[in-house]
């Protein structure tokens, strides 16, 4: 292959009247070279060098900026980019493996050798190891901004997953980095390596080692084993630091820091199309080829977001949360009352600490100072109990239930009250009666012991459509009690 100035002047010696032999030893060419492209038009020439070394001189400087900024930048790295950046850039690692070589040598920028050590195989779906990184990453206006990040890759695939944050990890950011991860594998593995990092370990005395409180917890409820090794140790937890320099030198050097979002996203793209592509010198494979046969092992994990929950209060007529007083109903709440606050998603309910019954609802208010007031259409008590009594006026056995409700819960009557209008809709007028029944006839005349019979006696469907999920634990484990007294015998 020849140069395109090497063409060109070859061209020009033909249309000095040159022969090919003398063209040959004027330009120092083998006659053979001279033949083969004496004939050929301009365009049969660029168009045989597309794709070769030579057609990667349009990104030369391009690429010599990026080794210079970072002269341990990879191949991989630089082609990466190079797709980025170019939309026309099209060429094989091959050659551009080649070109990059010869390059480094041309401009005195050659690639520090990197030590690889070979480990022991794990089974798969057995271990995984976690370590941190941190890097300082050049932003669009040329300013430095560091970044962190949680690196966890399982040791039969060596199937990788990072996440970046803008602040040092803590043990609460690193379980909602442990989350992502196990999302991402789909499950986790029996065993994670960690080595003595203050995230996680408080103290380690004669091999007693004590974790801190928030992810201990965390490994409880997930249910794996951990073992902690010493940091910056390749023998046990080589796999991870190698992980963590991958993702410095094959996705970080070169790159400007444009927002944590934009990082996040483009690192897992990054694992997708490269990170866990590239075949490892070990396995001879890739992470995606043998990540099936790691998945397929792993523990799969459900995370259910337990709600904030906190015991207040009531002064007159209000209770405060996070700096927001909420008005509560006072027909059949005192002063000094307790009320059990909980926290789903955007809704705050309130309940009566020790019956808990549910008192009202709230939007969560998000700013600080403000006064929340019920709404003002709300169903008076007397309005509800008309409705209801005018409702079953032809049923002796609903009627004589209001009754009894009125003397076992004349505080939450209106409450009450509420939930058996629910319960009227979405029940028939046959099962609304068996549970009446049965009411009566064991003195417990409440909506808890109704409703937990509709559960025992017609199952759990039409309670959740009737209720959803409000207080559904209360009720279910009253109609399992209910289930046992009965043994099988219908009422």
């Amino acid at each position: 292959m020849i140069t395109s100035e090497q063409y060109r002047q070859i061209q020009e010696c033909k249309d000095d009247g040159l022969t090919m032999a003398e063209t040959g030893r004027r330009l120092h060419i083998p006659a053979s070279v001279v033949r083969n492209w004496w004939r050929k038009s301009e365009e049969d020439f660029y168009k045989s060098m597309r794709g070769t070394v030579y057609d990667l001189d349009n990104y030369r400087q391009y690429i010599i900026e990026l080794i210079k900024a970072c002269p341990t930048i990879t191949n991989t790295n630089l082609m990466t980019q190079l797709r980025e950046e170019f939309a026309d850039f099209d060429a094989t690692y091959s050659t551009f493996n080649r070109y990059v070589k010869n390059l480094r040598v041309q401009a005195g920028l050659s690639q520090p050798k990197r030590i690889r050590c070979i480990r022991d195989d794990q089974p798969p779906g057995y271990e995984a190891q976690v370590d941190f990184g941190e890097y300082r990453m050049r932003n669009m206006y040329g300013k430095e901004t560091k970044v962190y990040f949680f690196c966890m890759v399982l040791s039969y695939s060596r199937m990788k997953f990072v996440y970046f944050s803008t602040k040092p990890f803590t043990a609460k950011t690193a379980i909602e980095a442990h989350k992502y991860a196990f999302k991402y594998f789909g499950g986790r593995p029996q065993v994670i390596m960690y080595d003595q990092d203050k995230v996680f370990v408080v103290a380690e005395s004669y091999g007693n080692v004590i974790l801190v409180k928030e992810f201990d917890e965390f490994v409880k409820d997930v249910g794996y084993s951990l073992f902690i090794c010493k940091g910056h140790d390749p023998n046990t937890k080589g796999r991870v630091e190698n992980t963590v320099n991958v993702v410095k030198r094959g996705f970080l050097d070169g790159r400007t820091y444009y927002g944590i979002d934009r990082l996040n996203c483009d690192a897992l793209n990054w694992l997708d199309t490269t990170g866990n592509s590239i075949v490892n010198d070990y396995t001879k494979r890739t992470p995606k080829e043998l990540f099936p046969i790691d998945n397929k092992a792993l523990v799969k994990v459900r995370f259910q977001e337990k709600p904030i929950v906190q015991v207040l209060t009531m002064h007159a007529g209000f209770v405060e949360f996070r700096d927001n007083r909420y008005e509560m109903p006072q027909e059949n709440l005192n002063d000094g009352e307790r009320i059990r606050v909980e926290l789903q998603e955007d809704t705050l309910l309130f309940f009566v600490a020790l019956t808990s019954d549910l008192i009202c609802k709230h939007a969560l208010c998000n700013e600080v100072g403000r006064t929340i007031k019920l709404p003002k259409d709300r169903i008076p008590h007397h309005k509800i109990e008309t409705d209801m009594l005018r409702f079953y006026k032809d049923n002796p056995l609903a009627i004589e239930f209001i009754a009894q409700l009125k003397i076992m819960r004349p505080r939450y009557i209106h409450k009450q009250l509420q939930l058996l209008k629910k319960a009227s809709v979405f029940y028939t007028e046959g099962q609304m009666n068996s549970a009446f029944e049965y009411c009566i006839n064991t003195c417990e005349c409440t909506t808890l012991e109704l409703l937990s019979f509709l559960i025992y006696k017609y199952g759990k469907d039409s309670f959740y459509d009737c209720m959803g999920n409000y207080a559904k634990s209360n009720y279910l484990k009253r109609s399992r009690e209910i289930q046992e007294a009965f043994n099988g015998r219908d009422f």
